[in-house]
C-alpha cells in the first residue's frame, strides 16, 4: 500500500480553490503547463501551500515526455497513487479532492467542484460529473 502525502488544506482554501478552477477556465489542455496532472498539482499547491509537482515541473512539454512519466510510475493511477495514496470510492470525493475520469482521450485525473470534475480540455476546462468518476482521492 503507498503511504499518501499528509496534506492540510489552507484556512481560506475554498475561495483559493474557486478562484485558481476560474483562472483556468479557457485555458486548453498544454502538455507541461496545464495538463491533468499539472492541474491537479497547481489546485493542491493553491489549496496547501505544497507543490507535488516540483519534481517533475519543467521536465517535459510534450505528450511523449508526459507518457515518459506516467509510464516510468506504472501508468496514471499508479503515479497518483505514488503521491496521494490509496484512492477511495468516487462518490467519496469532496471539494478540492482529485478524481479519476474517463475522456475520448483516455483516463485524465480533475479536480472535484461539488458535483462536477473539472479537467483541462482541447479548447477549455471541461466539467465531467462526478457520478462519471472511477476513483477518488482525499486532498487534505
Amino acid at each position: 500500500m503507498a503511504s499518501a502525502t499528509v496534506l492540510t488544506r489552507l484556512p481560506d482554501w475554498s475561495p483559493r480553490l474557486f478562484a485558481f478552477i476560474e483562472s483556468r477556465r479557457i485555458l486548453p489542455h498544454a502538455y507541461g503547463s496545464n495538463d491533468c496532472c499539472l492541474f491537479c498539482a497547481d489546485a493542491i499547491l493553491e489549496m496547501t501551500g505544497e507543490d507535488l509537482a516540483a519534481g517533475i515541473r519543467g521536465t517535459y512539454s510534450d505528450q511523449a515526455g508526459a507518457e515518459a512519466i506516467l509510464e516510468a510510475h506504472g501508468g496514471l493511477e499508479a503515479f497518483v497513487i505514488s503521491i496521494l495514496g490509496e484512492p477511495k470510492g468516487p462518490l467519496c470525493a469532496r471539494q478540492g479532492d482529485v478524481a479519476l475520469i474517463h475522456t475520448r482521450h483516455g483516463d485524465a485525473v480533475g479536480i472535484c467542484e461539488g458535483n462536477h470534475v473539472a479537467v483541462p480540455g482541447d479548447v477549455e476546462q471541461i466539467l465531467i460529473p462526478l457520478s462519471q468518476a472511477l476513483k477518488s482521492w482525499q486532498v487534505g
